[in-house]
C-alpha cells in the first residue's frame, strides 16, 4: 500500500520543525552558557576592580598614619592617629623606639657573646646550638679570621648546596641573617625574632623601649624582673608605646629597679642608654576587609629627619 502523498509530507514537515527546534534549543543554551560565563567573567572583575581598589585605599591610609606620625609634636597616644573616615576606612599608627633592639653589628663587631648567648639561651637553644649560631654569624662577617670553632666557612655553604656565602661585610637588614647558615635554630624556635634586630642604631640599646627579652639579655637581670620593668614602663593601661608610658629619666633609675649592683652594671659589655634618636613608625590601613601595613625607619637626631628604610610588612 502506497503513503499517502500528504502523510509524507507531514511527516517530512515534522521532521524539519523538529530539527529546527533542536537547534533552536542547543543555541539557546550555547547562549546561555555564553551569558552565564560572561556574567560570572564580570562579576569576578568587578570584584577585582573593588578588590584592587580597597587594596591601594588601605596602603593610602597606612601612608597617611605614617604622614600624620612624622609631624612635629606629635606622639603616641594623639587621637589623630587612629581614625576613622565616613566611609569606613581606618587607620591607625604608633611610633618605637628602634634602639629598644640589639643593633647586630656592632655586637659582632665587639664580639658581644654573651648577649646573644642570653638571648637564644631564653628562646629555647641550648649551649651548643647558641654558640653555633653566633660562630656562624661572626664568621659570615669576618672569614678572613678563619673558620671558628662552630661556624660556617664559603666550603660549608657549597656543601649545604647554597649559592651563596661569607660576605666579609656587615649584614645590610635584618633579613640577611636569615641567609647565614645554621641560623635556622633561631628561626624554628622565634618566628618573630626579626623585632629584636637592627641595622640602623648606633648599638646602644634604649631600656626605655627595650622588650623583657632584650633587657634580662643585656643586664643579666631575671626574666621575671625584666617582666616587671616593661611592665612599669607600659603605665597604667598596660600597653607599651601608648600615651601613658612611664620613662627612666636616668641609667640609675633603671638600674635600682632592676636591682643589679653598681659593680655588675659598670661591667655589662652592651651600652645601654635611655633614649632612642631612631625611631620605627608602624601604620597599619583598612580599606573594607583589605589591610596594609607599612613600617618607616627614620633619625629623628637630623633636621629635617633622615629616612633609613621604608617598607610594606
Amino acid at each position: 500500500m502506497k503513503t499517502p502523498v500528504h502523510s509524507s509530507i507531514k511527516t517530512q514537515g515534522s521532521q524539519r520543525e523538529g530539527a529546527a527546534l533542536l537547534l533552536v534549543l542547543w543555541a539557546v543554551g550555547v547562549i546561555c552558557i555564553a551569558v552565564v560565563g560572561l556574567t560570572a567573567m564580570t562579576q569576578s572583575a568587578i570584584q577585582d576592580e573593588t578588590e584592587l581598589q580597597q587594596s591601594d585605599g588601605a596602603r593610602y591610609l597606612a601612608e597617611s598614619g605614617l604622614a600624620i606620625l612624622s609631624c612635629p609634636g606629635i606622639k603616641n597616644g594623639d587621637p589623630v592617629l587612629t581614625q576613622t573616615l565616613p566611609g569606613g576606612g581606618h587607620f591607625t599608627a604608633h611610633a618605637v623606639g628602634e634602639n629598644g633592639r640589639l643593633q647586630i653589628n656592632a655586637v659582632l663587631k665587639h664580639q658581644n657573646r654573651t648577649v646573644l648567648q642570653q638571648l637564644f639561651l631564653g628562646w629555647g637553644l641550648n649551649s651548643v646550638e647558641a654558640d653555633t649560631v653566633i660562630d656562624c654569624m661572626l664568621d659570615w662577617v669576618d672569614p678572613l679570621a678563619g673558620r671558628r670553632l662552630n661556624g660556617a666557612g664559603p666550603n660549608d655553604y657549597v656543601a649545604a648546596g647554597l649559592a651563596y656565602g661569607p660576605t666579609g661585610k656587615e649584614f645590610i637588614s635584618v633579613e640577611q641573617m636569615a641567609q647565614v647558615l645554621h641560623f635556622d635554630l633561631v628561626t624554628r624556635r622565634k618566628s618573630d625574632w626579626r623585632n629584636f634586630f637592627t641595622v640602623w642604631t648606633d648599638g646602644s640599646l634604649d631600656l626605655n623601649s627595650a622588650s623583657a627579652d632584650m633587657v634580662a639579655a643585656a643586664t643579666g637581670a631575671s626574666h621575671s624582673k625584666a617582666v616587671e620593668m616593661v611592665t612599669y614602663l607600659s603605665g597604667p593601661d598596660g600597653v607599651p608605646d601608648t600615651g601613658d608610658d612611664i620613662r627612666f629619666a636616668n641609667l640609675e633609675d633603671a638600674r635600682q629597679f632592676l636591682g643589679i649592683s653598681p659593680e655588675v652594671w659598670g661591667a655589662l659589655a652592651t651600652p645601654l642608654g635611655i633614649e632612642s634618636p631612631v625611631t620605627r613608625m608602624l601604620s597599619i590601613g583598612q580599606s573594607g576587609p583589605i589591610q596594609a601595613s607599612l613600617s618607616m625607619v627614620v633619625n629623628r637626631a637630623t633636621t629635617p629627619f633622615t629616612l633609613l628604610e621604608q617598607k610594606q610588612l
